[in-house]
């Protein structure tokens, strides 16, 4: 069975419930600096993806990054596609940046918004603050994937947020919805 469903993300975001910073273990502190950040960064399984364009290229060379709040902010970062776990709270979010090495357009900062009918999920980019803002990034994306859990299950709410016409598998429900911006 395939559900559709579309949305676009509404001009205000209501509370923010969780934002990820390096996953490290509960009590510990995220890193400071950037090397530490990116020193988890690890070769990620990817998960069965979704049969569209946009999550394709995810189906393998794909990097664990957690978010760095080490970075300076360096705007919105689109999504491609989202995997929802067997569990309905485990998200995992598949996304294009840049190359670890030159450290900018990594991801910073993940936000979520949930709500009775949506869950809204933004990324945020960022760049070392240590690299001057006139060197020159690489045009070539690199596939990530980072992981964020939700406070309860999924069930019928929409995922939404800034995206490129993101695709969502449902892996405990074997149904994908689209849900482009």
């Amino acid at each position: 069975m395939v559900n559709r469903s579309r949305g676009k993300v509404a001009g205000a975001v209501g509370t923010v419930v969780a934002i990820a910073g390096c996953l490290a273990q509960p009590g510990s502190n995220p890193p400071a600096i950037v090397a530490d950040c990116i020193q988890q960064y690890r070769p990620a399984t990817p998960d069965p993806m979704p049969a569209g364009a946009n999550s394709a290229r995810f189906s393998q060379d794909v990097t664990y990054a957690p978010p760095c709040p080490a970075l300076a902010p360096a705007g919105e970062q689109r999504w491609s596609a989202i995997v929802v776990d067997k569990d309905d709270q485990t998200l995992r979010i598949y996304f294009i940046g840049g190359l670890p090495d030159e450290r900018c357009d990594l991801l910073r900062s993940v936000s979520v918004d949930e709500q009775e009918s949506t869950v809204t999920v933004r990324l945020e980019a960022g760049a070392d603050p240590g690299i001057s803002p006139q060197a020159a990034c690489s045009a070539v994306g690199h596939n990530y994937v980072t992981q964020i859990h939700l406070s309860k299950p999924l069930a019928k709410r929409i995922i939404q947020g800034p995206n490129n016409s993101g695709e969502i598998e449902h892996t405990q429900h074997f149904s994908r919805s689209r849900t482009p911006e």
